[in-house]
């Protein structure tokens, strides 16, 4: 009698085994939400051009954030730190913009020289 139930046993474990196996399977495709999202996409892109578009819009034509500066008088030194910061900003963008075309050509050249001798070797 103990060979029979220890039979059964096994075989009920068995079923268990394969039960829980078959619920795994269905949770892991439910689960998935790449895979639906890609199906989804591929089924209905349409909606997902039209949704896309939408929310851009949106996000086009909300507002912009203003951000309010508080600059205390009182204290002159940090207005003129301020206004020698944006002088030398200002001066550091021009003669960038006028050497741009030497570091470009100057680029342009060592780029291709590197790749010159990387090609003949």
């Amino acid at each position: 009698m103990a060979e029979h139930t220890k039979a059964e046993l096994a075989a009920e474990l068995d079923r268990a085994r394969a039960k829980i196996s078959r619920h795994m399977e269905s949770v892991r495709h439910d689960i998935d939400v790449p895979g639906h999202l890609k199906k989804s996409v591929r089924e209905h892109k349409a909606v997902w051009l039209g949704g896309a578009t939408a929310l851009g819009l949106l996000l086009a034509k909300l507002p912009a954030r203003k951000k309010k500066v508080y600059v205390d008088r009182h204290t002159n030194e940090n207005i003129k730190k301020a206004e020698k910061a944006g002088l030398a900003l200002a001066l550091a963008k021009i003669a960038f913009s006028a050497a741009r075309p030497v570091i470009t050509s100057a680029a342009t050249k060592l780029i291709s020289e590197y790749a010159h001798r990387r090609k003949h070797r």
